[in-house]
């Protein structure tokens, strides 16, 4: 009921002040020869009457508009504030699996450095070997590259030698004089 509190006042005020109005524009009279009482408003003081009564119900119905709005308003934020609740229990619970999955992969690591240490001993690997290994890898790898530049280097130099000077040594076709087809 709390909602139409101000509703209440507003349209309560108004006709007050209406009421008010109306009885300052009445003139009573009383006729003595015909025994009558005579009650008479002016016009003007109805038009204003009148017109202050419309907008009195046009106050009261944008206050009703206005109180109805409010209440989707109240509506739809508590909607909101259920969703936005329900946001940060999923947050919360992803938070909560990121961090037992955080604790699961460190245990898995920690499993397999010891399964790699393990084949390590039984296979008889040292690190050392292992630099070693690596060390030899780099070195092989760097002699197939230059004996590979080696090769294809003389590959080229053989056909800029060799090749290249038989082809230009041939004649060009000459194209001055008109070939004829029988």
């Amino acid at each position: 009921m709390s909602g139409l509190e101000p509703l209440v006042t507003v349209v309560a005020s108004g006709l007050a002040n209406v009421a008010l109005k109306f009885i300052e524009a009445v003139s009573v009279k009383i006729d003595t020869k015909n025994r009558k009482l005579i009650v008479s408003i002016d016009e003007e003081t109805n038009n204003n009457t009148t017109e202050r009564l419309k907008k009195l119900d046009e106050a009261r119905e944008s206050l009703i508009e206005g109180l109805q709005a409010i209440e989707e308003l109240k509506e739809e934020a508590n909607l909101n504030k259920i969703e936005a609740d329900k946001a940060l229990q999923k947050i919360l619970e992803l938070e909560n699996n990121k961090a037992s999955l955080e604790e699961e992969l460190q245990h898995v690591q920690s499993l397999i450095k010891a399964d790699v240490s393990t084949f390590r001993k039984v296979a008889g690997i040292s690190d050392a070997d292992i630099k070693k290994e690596r060390i030899l890898g780099f070195i092989s790898g760097v002699l197939a590259s230059i004996i590979a530049s080696i090769i294809i280097g003389s590959v080229v130099w053989g056909f800029k030698t060799y090749i290249k000077p038989t082809i230009t040594e041939q004649e060009p076709p000459n194209t001055s004089e008109p070939t004829t087809n029988l």
